[in-house]
């Protein structure tokens, strides 16, 4: 299991027991979802200003930043085929927000429906 507390992302075997920190940027670090395949955390976080799409190793490492846009990005979950959703606000302009596809493998990016 992952989780966000006090700004960071932390792991804890779903029998129970002692949680470990996955990351301890300065910055904050949200909405953490498991890969499909157990490997990988999708998570937010705002390193550079605004919030973006962010993958880590589950057990931890280096992270890869996977929205470069102008708006702010919230980590959603994981396609079946282990692509990115995320939200944004960046494609439209209403109050709605739009769900965005990443195929990990391609980089390219798709309205999620």
């Amino acid at each position: 299991m992952v989780f966000s507390a006090e700004g960071d992302l932390w792991t804890v075997p779903i029998a129970g027991g002692l949680a470990r920190r996955l990351t301890t940027h300065l910055e904050e670090e949200s909405f953490p979802s498991i890969s499909p395949d157990g490997k990988t955390v999708l998570f937010s976080a705002n390193y550079e200003g605004l919030t973006e799409v962010y993958t880590i190793p589950i057990n931890g490492g280096l992270t890869h930043r996977w929205t470069y846009e102008s708006d702010a990005y919230i980590a959603i979950t994981w396609t079946r085929t282990s692509d990115i959703v995320y939200a944004t606000w960046a494609y439209i302009k209403n109050t709605d927000d739009q769900l965005i596809k990443i195929n990990r493998h391609s980089k390219i990016k798709f309205l999620y429906l």
